[in-house]
């Protein structure tokens, strides 16, 4: 987590212009971010509150509590365009449908959408090759789980047809970004379980390797999907 917050955060010293008369840093590329707010949302349900609080006070050692971001546009005047939100994206097609460019989007949406399948498929509870019964929480995982394959399936197969429904697979969208929410909530929920059984056996969190392996690609599958759909919605609802 301090590894991924300096990646993508610093000292606003660093770069952020100066003006005393303006009041002090001028953040032009946005900021003044949190360290708290950040860690937090990225990280809240995968790991323990008590490890995000660990790595916001190793990030705020110096006593530096107003950070810059380090990804930015070097151009002070031009503000960045933000991308359409999925809320935001037409009911009816524009130009670019039915063009090379759509359905290359197209295949790029249904190639991540297997890619998902493949990631539901092999998801499964963590009591599973466990030395003791599942717990109630693997068996409402397993129905989340389920739940979401015919979507992902009713989704897929819209990309075959000649000319895909756009506000289908609006509503299919909304519905994998939930996925993405579930599937963080779930590998929360089993890094509890494994962190738990650990300590009471060897004292080391040794099926932690499994879970990261597992759970955080199912969301990282989740969230290629929804990014490829809704990228082809953008580019095939442009006017």
């Amino acid at each position: 987590m301090v590894e991924w917050f300096s990646m993508n955060f610093e000292d606003p010293a660093m770069s952020t212009p100066y003006d005393g008369a303006e009041g002090g840093y001028q953040y032009v590329w946005g900021g003044p971010y949190d360290a708290n707010d950040e860690i937090g949302s990225m990280f809240a349900g995968l790991v323990p509150d008590k490890w995000i609080e660990e790595a916001v006070n190793e990030v705020e050692i110096d006593s530096i509590h107003h950070w810059a971001p380090i990804n930015r546009n070097n151009d002070y005047d031009d503000e960045p365009t933000p991308e359409p939100s999925l809320d935001d994206i037409p009911d009816v097609a524009g130009p670019a449908f039915g063009t090379d460019e759509d359905y290359a989007a197209r295949q790029r949406a249904a190639t991540s959408l297997d890619e998902l399948r493949h990631a539901l498929d092999a998801a499964r509870p963590i009591g599973i090759g466990h030395n003791r019964p599942p717990e109630d929480i693997d068996a409402e995982e397993a129905t989340s789980v389920e739940a979401f394959k015919p979507l992902v399936q009713v989704l897929r197969e819209e990309f075959d047809n000649p000319a895909p429904s756009i506000p289908l697979v609006k509503r299919l969208a909304y519905q994998i970004r939930d996925g993405m929410l579930s599937a963080t909530k779930w590998a929360g929920r089993k890094l509890d379980i494994v962190v738990d059984e650990a300590a009471k056996t060897t004292g080391k969190a040794l099926g932690m390797a499994a879970v990261f392996a597992s759970e955080p690609h199912l969301h990282s599958a989740f969230a290629k999907a929804y990014e490829a759909v809704v990228s082809w919605l953008h580019m095939v609802t442009f006017p």
